[in-house]
């Protein structure tokens, strides 16, 4: 293709021409470049969305054990204070049956040094 004549000077080439057609092609390579930019930003995006519901899963999830653990350790305590106090109406009893044994032989060796019958 013949380069194009200037109109104020034909007998001279279009340097003008030249010029547009120059920035014409850094703006289509711009173009490219901003194309290309912004398609690895929309990816790059896209994965941080899916790691990021990823993660509330995960956290969810964490949420919903800390939750069961804390049902079990209540439980757990539960039944730490039903054997404690089963264990303490227990021992009630045998001292209860000590005192009494206790008492009995006391009042019994007390009537026997009085001679009363036992």
């Amino acid at each position: 293709m013949a380069p194009e004549k200037c109109i104020a000077d034909p007998s001279r080439d279009c340097l003008g021409l030249a010029k547009a057609e120059m920035l014409e092609k850094q703006i289509a390579e711009y173009r490219q470049q901003s194309r290309e930019t912004h398609s690895e930003l929309y990816t790059r995006i896209t994965a941080l969305e899916k790691s990021d519901a990823k993660r509330d899963e995960q956290y969810s999830k964490i949420l919903d054990k800390l939750n069961d653990m804390q049902a079990d350790i209540n439980k757990a305590l539960l039944s730490i204070a039903e054997f404690k106090e089963k264990s303490g109406k227990r021992w009630d009893k045998i001292v209860d049956k000590i005192l009494l044994l206790v008492i009995t032989a006391c009042v019994g060796y007390i009537l026997i040094k009085f001679g009363l019958p036992v």
